[in-house]
């Protein structure tokens, strides 16, 4: 099951900065807020965002007719975008190995 904190872990997990160097929030939560604004502006709820991901990087990316939207703070949107769709990925396949294992076990 996708959702924004396992987003969380996993950016930690793959070396995005938590926090900076004066203690303020950095990439993992900027990242999280922008996936979590998408999902508004899209009337989406995470797990549809998920599903959805691969059509919306191709709206947010610089030839796509959201484009204004996914370079904003410096291509934040897009790149976390990018993000939680390497994320969703992953995910799926740790599902797949888990559901193969038990059948494996039975």
């Amino acid at each position: 099951m996708v959702n924004t904190n396992e987003f969380k872990n996993y950016l930690i997990e793959k070396g995005y900065s938590e926090f900076t160097k004066s203690g303020r929030r950095s990439t993992v939560y900027d990242y999280d807020f922008r996936v979590k604004r998408v999902c508004r502006a899209e009337q989406l709820n995470i797990k549809d965002l998920a599903d959805k991901v691969e059509s919306l990087i191709l709206d947010y990316s610089s030839t796509g007719i959201k484009w204004e939207l996914g370079r904003l703070s410096h291509e934040s949107v897009i790149n976390a975008l990018k993000a939680f769709n390497r994320f969703v990925k992953e995910q799926a396949t740790v599902e797949k190995k888990s559901i193969f294992k038990a059948l494996l076990a039975n």
